[in-house]
């Protein structure tokens, strides 16, 4: 059994790490049923039930900051338009491994209170756009890469035999330089990699979300994914956090 501090939890949306403003995150899955009990069921007999539609939400909690482009005041206003933001959320400190919540998120209420005696803060509740991913961390976000050229990052054990999907969330949070193309790459044994899922070439900061389908890919046991900055990519800092996550 190994629990987790919540004082390392992570949040990026868009081209923007947010968590030293928050204090309290939360991410809430949700599923409907309907009853199809009938008439004439006996006491005895339980009720029943079948699936409906998934439903995910996120709330942020935190404090009040004004700073021009940077601050979750100018950041949360930007997004209340109802557009989907690219969104990261690790219960723990970004380390290559640890999991991740990947998300596509609409902002859907922004509050700011202010009382005598204490400090401005902020809440913000959003409503996920399609389905809540969990993953793995590929790339911490507090990490500046400046090897200035290609980089393979270590493999994450998915824990599954066999896989037919494959998501990335990348956050480009800092950049200097030409261009950097982070890949999404499987290997059935840790060893020898192949290339699945190719992010658009950063130039600046951005964010981006990618699925690919329709994958057989069986490991030996387990199948393994990892990050990689692309050959040719030409560039002097880049600061991103990158997630992915495997499906059967």
């Amino acid at each position: 059994m190994a629990f987790t501090h919540g004082k390392n939890a992570t949040c990026l949306m868009g081209a923007f790490d947010l968590s030293a403003y928050l204090n309290s995150i939360t991410v809430s899955r949700d599923i409907e049923v309907a009853d199809t009990s009938t008439f004439g069921t006996s006491a005895a007999v339980p009720r029943t039930f079948i699936p409906g539609v998934n439903n995910g939400t996120i709330s942020l909690a935190g404090f009040w900051d004004g700073t021009q482009t940077s601050g979750p005041d100018e950041r949360f206003h930007a997004q209340i338009v109802g557009d989907q933001v690219i969104t990261t959320i690790g219960q723990g400190l970004s380390t290559i491994g640890n999991h991740a919540e990947l998300l596509t998120v609409r902002e859907v209420k922004y509050e700011i209170a202010a009382e005598l005696g204490n400090a401005i803060t902020i809440a913000v509740d959003g409503q996920i756009d399609g389905t809540a991913n969990h993953g793995y961390w590929l790339h911490a976000k507090d990490t500046a890469e400046t090897n200035g050229g290609a980089v393979n990052y270590t493999g994450v054990n998915t824990g599954l035999a066999t896989i037919s999907t494959i998501r990335s969330t990348l956050h480009v949070l800092a950049f200097s330089g030409t261009s950097a193309t982070i890949k999404i790459q499987s290997s059935v044994d840790n060893v020898t990699y192949i290339d699945r899922i190719t992010h658009t070439a950063a130039t600046g900061v951005t964010s981006e979300s990618k699925v690919v389908t329709g994958l057989t890919v069986t490991g030996t046991p387990t199948v393994y994914i990892r990050a990689v900055i692309a050959a040719g990519s030409v560039y002097t800092s880049i600061t991103f956090g990158v997630a992915g996550s495997a499906a059967v």
